[in-house]
């Protein structure tokens, strides 16, 4: 999450092909997204490796582009992506 697409790319390639990370986002729009999966396919990584990106990251139907409103729109992301492996591994918080 640079100011650089080039580094963003290069970031998300080296975090995709790693097997300790349960989550790799990327702020962006869903233009921004095809052109990163089709870059990441081009580059060697799986198919299973990209579909591991999340673009843009946040929840669903949170238009705002305030720092602080992605911000929380990852957080509640990250709190449901939690939620579903705890209720999918059996266990209780």
């Amino acid at each position: 999450m640079t100011h650089e697409h080039s580094l963003d790319l290069e970031l998300c390639a080296e975090l995709l092909v790693r097997s300790d990370l349960a989550y790799v986002g990327l702020i962006g729009s869903a233009t921004k997204a095809v052109r990163f999966r089709k870059r990441l396919l081009d580059q060697g990584i799986s198919s299973e490796q990209v579909a591991k990106l999340v673009c843009p990251i946040g929840i669903s139907g949170i238009q705002a582009k305030q720092p602080a409103a992605i911000a929380i729109s990852v957080a509640a992301q990250l709190l449901q992506l939690r939620e579903e492996s705890t209720a999918a591994s059996g266990e209780h918080t």
